[in-house]
C-alpha cells in the first residue's frame, strides 16, 4: 500500500492522507481500523498529538478495533502520557496490561512512569511491583527495579532504593553498570544518613570499572567528602574521564611520596594524559622518564610507541622515526617491534628524499616479522615505493614473490599491481593477460579481484566471473543450504522462536528501541548457530531493522566459510538487499549517481538503518553531518529544514545523493576521489589525488586514513555485488 510506503520513507504528509482515504473509502472494510490506526501513528510522526489523539480515543471505545489491535492502547497511554495526562495514561497502560501477557511487564511499566510523573508514587510502586512479577527476562527486571528505586527516592524513602539497588547488584554482570549501581546505592546511603557505607559503596563503584563515568562521578563524591583515595588510583580514573590535569597532579604526587613503586607505570600514565592535553612536548618527556625507570617490559615498549607517537604529533618526524626504530631494536615484543618498523617505514614514505629508506623498513618488517598484521601489507607497499620511483625490476621482483605468497588481499594487491607494472612499461597485452589470471585467483569478494575486471571490461574483454544464482530457489533453498550447514534437518524450520513473538509485539506498540536491543541480544546469543540466524535475518527484516538483518545474514555466511558467490541467491539478498529501492534509485538518477554504488554507500553508512548515528554527528541512512546537511538544503532550498529531518528517509536520501553526486563531479568523475570525499572531506581527498597523478588505483593506496581506505575498497566490492545480483542496476 502506498501509505506504508510513504510511512517508512519519512513521508509522513503523504501517509496521513493515503491511511486517511482508505479508511473513508473502505468504512465498512475490518481493515477500516487498521488505517485509522496507522493514520494515528501518521499524524504522531508528523507532530500533530491533538489529531492522533482525537482517533485513538475513539478507537479505544470500539470493541472490534481493540479485539484486533489492543496496541491502540498503548499508544493511547504515550499520546496521554506526553500532553501530561498522566494518570489518564496510566489507565491506559493497565488496560493494555490486562491483555497483552506478553508484554505485560513493559506496560505495567509505563504504567508506573506516567504515575509516578502524576506524582502519585504509592502508586507508580504498585504498578512497578507488579512489573516486576511479571518481568520476562533479566534485562526487563533490571530496568522495573532501576525505575522502582528512582521512586522511592521521589518518596524519600532511600531504604527501598537501598533494596532495589542491592538487588540489582545480585544479578547484574557489566562492570561499567555494577559500577553505576554502586553509585546509586552511595548516593541513597547518604540520604539514610550512612556516610561510612556510602563511602564504602562509591569505593567499589571505582573498583568495579575505574573507566567508567560513574567511578569518577564516586571519585568526586570522595574527594568532597575529604576521604581518603589512593592517589595513584585517583589519578587513573581522572585519565580516563579526561580530567587530565588532575590526574597529573595526583599521579605526581604519587611519585612524590612513592618514589620506589613502580615508577616507570606512574610516568607512563602520567605521559597519556599529556597526550589527552595535546601537550606532545610534555607527553614525551614523560615517556623519556619512564623509559629511564628501569621499566618493565610492558611499559618500554608503550614509552617507545608514545615517544614515537609525540614526536611525530609535533612535526618533528626525524624524531619521530628514530624512536621507532630503535622501538623496533629494542622491544621484546615482536608485535609491538613489527608495529614499529611500519610507523617508521610510513614516515620515510611521506618524504620522497626517503623512499628508499621506506622501502628497505618494508621489506625487513616483511621479512622478520611475517606473521605480523602489517606484514603481507608492508610487503607490497616496499614494492609500490620501488614503482613510484620507476624502479620497474625490484619492484616486479619484489611483488612477484608476494603475489605467490598468500592468497590475502595484500598478495592480491601485489598481482594487480605487476598489471600494472607492465600496463606502465606499454606493455598492453601483457599487462590485460595478466589481470585475467589476477580475476581468476581473486574473485569478486576481494577489491582487487574487482579491480582486475573493471580493467578488462574497458578494455572490452570477459572476465571470468561466477553465474548469478538463479532467482527460483528462494526460501526453501536458503533453508536446505542452512540445514545442511547446521547438518539438521529442513523440518527444524517449522519451529518459530518464542522470543519472536514478544519483540514483534513490543514492535507494534511502538517500543523500537527495546525491540532492537533485544534483537541485538539473539543475534549474539544465536552467533554461531546457522538456523536460529537465518530465522533472525529474516525476521529482522521484516520488522525493519535491516542492520540486525544484514548482520545476522553476514555471520551466517561467515559460518559457511564460503564466499558470498557461492551462496543461495537470497543469503547474498539478504546481505545486499535493496532497501528504500524506490528513493535510493530515484534520487540516484536525479543526481547522475551509480545506483548500484549509492545502494553500497549507504549500506556501508548505516546498513539502512534509518536512524543510525555516529560519535562525530553524523545521522541516518548516508550518515550525514548536520552542518553539511545544512549547507545542502540551503542549495536546494529545502524550506523548513531540520537537522531532525535526516532522520526521514526520503530527506536523508536526497540530501546523500545530493552531496555524493557533487563531489563525482568535483572529482571529474572518479568515484574513489567522490568516496573519499564523502568520507574524510574533498580536503583530504585533494591532497591524495595530488600525490596520486590522476592514478585512481595509485589514489586508493595513498589513501593515510585506515578507515578512508577500508572504506573505498569495501564501497567498491559491494557495489560490484549489487550490479552483479541486481541487472537493472548497471550503467
Amino acid at each position: 500500500m502506498a501509505a506504508q510506503t510513504s510511512m517508512k520513507n519519512g513521508d509522513f504528509v503523504s501517509a496521513v492522507a493515503g491511511f486517511r482515504n482508505f479508511a473513508t473509502v473502505h468504512s465498512d472494510d475490518p481493515l477500516a481500523h487498521w488505517a485509522r490506526f496507522n493514520e494515528a501513528q501518521a499524524l504522531l510522526a508528523a507532530g500533530q498529538p491533538n489529531q492522533a489523539r482525537e482517533i485513538l480515543e475513539a478507537l479505544a471505545q470500539e470493541e472490534k478495533a481493540l479485539a484486533s489491535y489492543p496496541e491502540i492502547l498503548y499508544w493511547l497511554g504515550r499520546v496521554q502520557q506526553a500532553a501530561d495526562d498522566n494518570v489518564a495514561a496510566a489507565r491506559s497502560f493497565e488496560r493494555y496490561a490486562a491483555q497483552s501477557p506478553a508484554l505485560k511487564a513493559e506496560a505495567l511499566l509505563a504504567a508506573g512512569d506516567a504515575y509516578e510523573n502524576a506524582n502519585q508514587t504509592d502508586k507508580a510502586i504498585a504498578s512497578y511491583t507488579q512489573a516486576l512479577a511479571a518481568a520476562p527476562n533479566l534485562r526487563t527486571t533490571l530496568r522495573v527495579r532501576e525505575k522502582w528505586a528512582s521512586a522511592a527516592i521521589a518518596a524519600n524513602d532511600p531504604l527501598q532504593a537501598s533494596e532495589q539497588y542491592r538487588a540489582i547488584l545480585e544479578q547484574a554482570k557489566s562492570p561499567a553498570y555494577r559500577a553505576e549501581i554502586y553509585f546509586s546505592l552511595g548516593q541513597a546511603q547518604l540520604l539514610l544518613d550512612q556516610p561510612d557505607v556510602a563511602w564504602q559503596s562509591f569505593r567499589q563503584a571505582i573498583q568495579e570499572d575505574r573507566s567508567s563515568w560513574y567511578a569518577y562521578q564516586a571519585l568526586i563524591a570522595l574527594v568532597k567528602a575529604e576521604q581518603s583515595v589512593d592517589m595513584r588510583l585517583r589519578g587513573e580514573v581522572d585519565l580516563y574521564a579526561g580530567a587530565y590535569q588532575p590526574a597529573i597532579d595526583a599521579l605526581t604526587e604519587f611519585l612524590n611520596t612513592h618514589p620506589d613503586d613502580h615508577p616507570d607505570e606512574i610516568h607512563a600514565l602520567i605521559a597519556r594524559a599529556y597526550e589527552g592535553m595535546k601537550d606532545y612536548e610534555s607527553s614525551a618527556q614523560a615517556w623519556q622518564t619512564a623509559l629511564q625507570a628501569h621499566p618493565s617490559d610492558a611499559i618500554r615498549n608503550q614509552a617507545w610507541m608514545g615517544l614515537g607517537r609525540s614526536y611525530w604529533r609535533r612535526s618533528l618526524y626525524d624524531q619521530a622515526r628514530e624512536a621507532y626504530l630503535s622501538a623496533a631494536e629494542l622491544v621484546d615484543d615482536p608485535d609491538t617491534a613489527a608495529s614499529a618498523l611500519w610507523w617508521a617505514a610510513t614516515l620515510a614514505g611521506n618524504d620522497s628524499e626517503k623512499w628508499r629508506l621506506a622501502a628497505d623498513d618494508f621489506g625487513r618488517l616483511a621479512r622478520n616479522y611475517p606473521s605480523s598484521e602489517y606484514a603481507a601489507q608492508a610487503g607490497f607497499r616496499a614494492g609500490l615505493i620501488y614503482y613510484r620511483l620507476g624502479d620497474y625490476d625490484a619492484a616486479r621482483q619484489i611483488w612477484t614473490v608476494h603475489a605467490a605468497a598468500g592468497q590475502d588481499v595484500w598478495h592480491g594487491a601485489a598481482h594487480f599491481w605487476l598489471g600494472k607494472l607492465l600496463r606502465r612499461q606499454g606493455k598492453e597485452a601483457d599487462a590485460l593477460a595478466h589481470w585475467q589470471k589476477t580475476a581468476q585467483r581473486w574473485d569478486e569478494s576481494f577489491f582487487y579481484g574487482v579491480r582486475a575486471r573493471e580493467m578488462l571490461r574497458q578494455a572490452g574483454l570477459a572476465a571470468p566471473d561466477r553465474p548469478i544464482p538463479a532467482e527460483s530457489g528462494g526460501l526453501a533453498q536458503a533453508r536446505r543450504w542452512t540445514a545442511r550447514l547446521a547438518k539438521q534437518e529442513t523440518t527444524v524450520f517449522e519451529q518459530t522462536p518464542r522470543a519472536f513473538g514478544r519483540i514483534s509485539e513490543l514492535h507494534r506498540v511502538g517500543e523500537d528501541n527495546i525491540a532492537r536491543q533485544e534483537v541485538i541480544a539473539l543475534r549474539q546469543k544465536w552467533k554461531d548457530d546457522p538456523v536460529r540466524l537465518l530465522q533472525l535475518s529474516l525476521f529482522a527484516r521484516d520488522l525493519g531493522f535491516y542492520d540486525v538483518s544484514i548482520r545476522a545474514a553476514a555471520r551466517l555466511l561467515a559460518l559457511s566459510k564460503q564466499s558470498a558467490l557461492a551462496a543461495p541467491r537470497m543469503i547474498q539478498t539478504l546481505i545486499y538487499p535493496r532497501y528504500y529501492d524506490d528513493l535510493i534509485t530515484s534520487y540516484a538518477q536525479m543526481y547522475d549517481v551509480d545506483p548500484a554504488l549509492f545502494f553500497a554507500l549507504i549500506r556501508q553508512e548505516s546498513m539502512f538503518w534509518a536512524k543510525a548515528g555516529s560519535s562525530a554527528g553524523a545521522m541516518g541512512l548516508g550518515q550525514i553531518i548536520p552542518d553539511t546537511a545544512q549547507g545542502a538544503a540551503s542549495q536546494l532550498r529545502l524550506e523548513g529544514f531540520s537537522v531532525m529531518d535526516l532522520l526521514r528517509p526520503q530527506v536523508n536520501v536526497m540530501l546523500s545523493a545530493y552531496i555524493f553526486g557533487q563531489e563525482i563531479e568535483r572529482g571529474h568523475g572518479s568515484v574513489f576521489w567522490a568516496l573519499a570525499a564523502y568520507n574524510a572531506g574533498p580536503g583530504n581527498a585533494a591532497y591524495w589525488r595530488e600525490m596520486a597523478e590522476d592514478d585512481d588505483d595509485l589514489f586508493a593506496e595513498l589513501i593515510s586514513i585506515k578507515e578512508t581506505q577500508h572504506y573505498v575498497r569495501t564501497i567498491t566490492v559491494q557495489a560490484n555485488a549489487y550490479r552483479r545480483l541486481y541487472p537493472r542496476l548497471r550503467r
